[in-house]
């Protein structure tokens, strides 16, 4: 009997283990199916990261390929403004004025050597004073007394006169020869002939006959009685107490 008790003892022993097992193996098992749960979303989280850095990438290259189309557009339109740092500041638009003015300082001064006596020739500066400040249409004289540039402000009333009539006359020479078909038939000069010697003044009235010679009227408008005697034609203007009057006068 006592064996038999011993026996019992052991299989009651063994099914206890039995049932500690499966009970272990229902919660390994459990935990298991948790692990797998979160396996399954953290594949499927880093197969969604992997779609969006995909993504991020193209996205990337794309935005740095228009960044690089940005900047060479970028630098084009400012050098076209005249807005490039560190470049001078000469807009594409001054630029084609620029070709054009040069025409028409080298028609000004085949006028101007002559009533200069020679002695000025007008310039485009080619470079402004800093980077800082456009550039392109600006003009300075070359005084071949000195043989020394200096900007056009420094002439005397008289030489700014003659500056002045000589790129008048040389913008309507390149008028008409830029603009085919255009014809600048008169030129009418406002003043400024009170701020001449008698030599310069000479000067001027000899380059206008040269002109009026030709299929262009010239007129001048002026209050120097000097002029009266030089002009053949002239309508002239007399004020009075009882209003202005006008006849014209043949020399």
């Amino acid at each position: 009997r006592e064996e038999q008790i011993n026996r019992l003892a052991s299989e009651l022993e063994g099914q206890e283990k039995l049932e500690v097992l499966q009970q272990q193996l229902t919660e390994h098992s459990q935990q298991q199916m948790q692990c797998r749960s979160e396996l399954d979303r953290i594949v499927g989280r880093l197969q969604s990261n992997r779609r969006a850095c995909q993504q991020l990438s193209s996205s990337l290259a794309k935005h740095q390929k228009s960044g690089e189309y940005y900047q060479r557009l970028l630098s084009l339109s400012q050098t076209a403004s005249g807005e490039l740092a560190g470049k001078p500041k000469l807009a594409f638009e001054q630029y084609i004025q620029a070709f054009y003015f040069e025409h028409v300082l080298h028609a000004a001064n085949q006028r101007l050597n002559t009533l200069s006596r020679g002695q000025y020739t007008l310039m485009r500066r080619t470079q402004a004073e800093n980077l800082r400040s456009a550039e392109g249409l600006e003009i300075e004289v070359m005084d071949h007394y000195t043989g020394r540039k200096r900007p056009v402000s420094s002439l005397s009333g008289g030489e700014s006169f003659q500056a002045a009539l000589s790129l008048a006359l040389g913008l309507s020479d390149v008028i008409q020869s830029f603009a085919g078909g255009i014809e600048v038939d008169a030129v009418f000069i406002d003043e400024g002939f009170g701020s001449l010697d008698q030599q310069a003044l000479t000067q001027a009235l000899e380059t206008l006959a040269g002109l009026s010679g030709g299929d262009r009227l010239v007129g001048i408008i002026s209050h120097v009685e000097a002029l009266k005697d030089r002009i053949p034609h002239r309508v002239e203007v007399t004020k009075t107490m009882n209003g202005s009057h006008i006849h014209q006068n043949r020399a």
